[in-house]
């Protein structure tokens, strides 16, 4: 692979997310975000009241921190204080959950966005987390399911919409079954699971971790 372009953001980027409708590619940044039209080359700069990456003092870097909802043309922004739902088509604030997410993933079967809440550590003691789902239309926030210690990474199989978590603390990934609403038995993930994708069509599991890379299917 060759550099087609560089294009240069004045914050620390955290992440990037594709925006299909458009072609848009979204840069999240500590202090802002900025539009880059791969047609026209032109870059356009947000404010951070309307995007945000997950800033390194609030929690960890390389995880998926936004998603674009194509059924309602929405951007869901994981800022490290909340979510922040934004219109890509004026990059305008629509509404701003108040809640404590580690990385987002979407689900197109259910239209729903996923995220592992609480990320943070109290008192030193790992917490257990819980997956949350948001309505992407009415923007109401459901606690789904418990999950493992100290959840990273969350990943959704888009064919049977079954969500994913990587537990870093308790060494495993969370598996929640949205047809029953039930857990899954936990599969054994190695050292410090951090995050997970799937591979639709063969319904496997990536995983990797601090020293582990691995595949489940």
């Amino acid at each position: 692979l060759n550099p087609v372009t560089s294009i240069h953001v004045p914050w620390d980027p955290e992440g990037l997310t594709l925006i299909p409708a458009t072609g848009a590619i979204l840069v999240l940044g500590d202090a802002g975000g900025a539009v880059f039209d791969p047609r026209t080359g032109s870059v356009s700069l947000i404010s951070s009241a309307v995007i945000s990456g997950l800033p390194s003092f609030v929690g960890e870097d390389g995880l998926p921190l936004a998603v674009y909802d194509p059924a309602d043309g929405l951007v869901f922004d994981d800022t490290g204080y909340g979510i922040n739902v934004v219109n890509p088509a004026t990059w305008s604030l629509v509404t701003h959950l108040s809640v404590s997410a580690q990385s987002v993933a979407y689900d197109p079967t259910s239209q729903q966005v996923y995220f592992a809440s609480p990320y943070t550590w109290a008192a030193g003691v790992p917490p257990a987390s819980s997956l949350m789902a948001v309505n992407g239309s009415t923007f109401d926030v459901e606690n789904v399911a418990a999950l493992g210690v100290n959840s990273q990474g969350v990943c959704v199989d888009a064919t049977t919409g079954w969500v994913y978590v990587a537990n870093e603390g308790s060494a495993n990934l969370s598996v929640f079954n949205p047809s029953s609403g039930e857990l899954e038995p936990s599969i054994a993930a190695g050292i410090n699971p951090w995050d997970c994708i799937v591979d639709d069509a063969s319904h496997s599991v990536y995983v990797s971790g601090y020293n582990f890379d691995g595949g489940y299917n």
